[in-house]
């Protein structure tokens, strides 16, 4: 092995070690932080060796540490976002492990899928209340035509 190698499965498992600590410390869990903390890690493994006048293929360092980081941030991605996950945590704290179709659909659907993300658009004045619903803010329609021109460009059909 490389010392290229061993310094990108190293700063890879500083970035595992970092990441675990501020989730546990941070109020507000953002996966933003995640993909923060693997960014500063990156370049931290890459510019400590450097700075105490070791020689590393960037290339090797690079391959290494990214291909550990992004199986990780996949997996955590998984796992953090999977309404089928919670689904299954939520029948484990069920008596018997059982809930009914429609305590489900209403948690799960209508709860979390609609109503939160309903409260997201808002709080980040994509939309603004109006007495029958909803309505577009300038930079929500800013933000849905970039979205309109993406879903073109890769000829994406059917979102959600």
């Amino acid at each position: 092995m490389t010392s290229a190698m061993i310094s990108g499965a190293a700063a890879f498992a500083i970035y595992l070690v970092a990441t675990l600590i501020f989730l546990r410390l941070m109020r507000d869990k953002s996966a933003a932080v995640v993909v923060t903390i693997a960014i500063v890690a990156y370049f931290g493994g890459l510019f400590i060796p450097v700075l105490k006048g070791v020689t590393l293929n960037f290339w090797e360092y690079t391959a290494v540490f990214s291909c550990f980081t992004l199986t990780f941030l996949m997996a955590f991605g998984a796992i953090y976002k999977s309404v089928s996950l919670r689904m299954l945590d939520f029948l484990l704290d069920h008596p018997n492990h059982a809930a009914s179709k429609h305590s489900l659909m209403t948690r799960y659907v209508a709860e979390e899928s609609f109503e939160h993300r309903l409260d997201v658009i808002l709080q980040s004045r994509f939309a603004a209340r109006f007495p029958d619903g909803f309505v577009l803010t300038r930079k929500g329609r800013a933000v849905a035509r970039a979205v309109t021109c993406l879903h073109a460009l890769f000829a994406i059909e059917r979102i959600g």
